[in-house]
C-alpha cells in the first residue's frame, strides 16, 4: 500500500495546531462513512472474511475517497497508509508498520494512528487467537513506544469477521481486563466513548505508557463484517452492527 495521499492543500499560512478532539472527530466520521461504502460495494463479508491487510487496504482507499467528499474540505489533511514507526530516535531502521495515520499540520508529524486488526466473538478462530493479537499486537504497541510515543491518543479498529459488534466488544474488554502476558498499565478501564459523535461501538481504555507518567487514551471501534445476504443500502447495521 505504501502510498501518501495529499489530500487537500492550502497556501501556507500560519494555522494554530489543530484541536486533537477535532481530528479524531474527523478521522472517526471518514473511517465510519467508508466503512458503509465497503459493505454496500460487499468488499467484505462474513462468509468470506477477507485478510486483515486487504480490508485495510480498501479501508483506506475508501477513506481517501470520503476526505474528498467531505463539505467543506478540511484544510492540509492528510492520510498515510502502512507508516514506518521508531520507537526511540536512536534507531537507524523502523521497529514497527502502523497501518494509518492522520496529519493535520505543516510539518508531516501525525496526529493520529490508527491500528487495523481483525477480531471475532469466539476465544479462538482458526489457529489465531485474535484477540490476544489485538492487544499483544496492536494495544500494547501504543502503550510502549513503537506506535505510542509522542502521543496522547490512538486508534484501534476491529474489524468483527462474524458480524457480531457488541459480543466482540464484551469480548475484547473482558480479555484485556484479564490480560497478564504483559503490563497494559490501564488507568481507567474500558468503557462506552460518546465525546465523537454517534457510534453504538465505540470504546476507550487509558494506559500509562511504560508505566508512566505519560498517558494514552484508545479508542476501541469495532466495524463489522455483513452478511453476504443482507441488503446493501442499511448503513444503520452496517455502523452498529448486533
Amino acid at each position: 500500500m505504501n502510498q501518501d495521499s495529499a489530500i487537500s492543500l492550502a497556501q501556507p499560512a500560519l494555522i494554530a495546531a489543530p484541536d486533537i478532539h477535532a481530528v479524531i472527530r474527523t478521522a472517526l466520521q471518514i473511517v465510519i462513512k467508508a466503512w458503509i461504502q465497503i459493505c454496500r460495494e460487499k468488499l467484505v463479508t462474513v462468509e468470506h472474511r477477507t485478510s486483515e491487510r486487504r480490508t485495510a487496504g480498501r479501508l483506506y482507499q475508501r477513506m481517501v475517497r470520503a476526505e474528498q467528499e467531505r463539505t467543506p474540505r478540511t484544510p492540509w489533511v492528510r492520510i498515510k497508509a502502512e507508516v514506518a514507526t521508531f520507537s526511540s530516535d536512536e534507531l537507524e531502521v523502523p521497529d514497527g508498520w502502523i497501518d494509518m495515520e492522520i496529519v493535520h499540520n505543516f510539518s508531516g508529524e501525525p496526529d493520529l494512528r490508527l491500528e487495523c486488526k481483525r477480531v471475532s466473538t469466539t476465544p479462538a478462530d482458526g489457529p489465531r487467537d485474535r484477540a490476544a493479537y489485538y492487544i499483544g499486537d496492536g494495544v500494547l504497541r501504543f502503550v510502549g513506544d513503537k506506535y505510542g510515543r509522542g502521543h496522547a491518543w490512538g486508534v484501534m479498529l476491529a474489524f468483527v469477521i462474524d458480524g457480531k459488534s457488541a459480543a466482540a466488544a464484551s469480548f475484547m474488554a473482558a480479555r484485556i481486563a484479564g490480560y497478564t502476558k504483559a503490563p497494559l498499565h490501564v488507568c481507567a478501564p474500558w468503557a462506552p466513548e460518546d465525546r465523537f459523535g454517534r457510534s453504538r461501538h465505540l470504546f476507550r481504555t487509558a494506559h500509562l505508557q511504560g508505566g508512566g507518567p505519560s498517558r494514552i487514551q484508545l479508542l476501541h471501534l469495532f466495524l463489522p463484517f455483513p452478511p453476504s445476504a443482507s441488503r446493501p443500502s442499511c448503513p444503520s447495521r452496517v455502523c452498529g452492527g448486533t
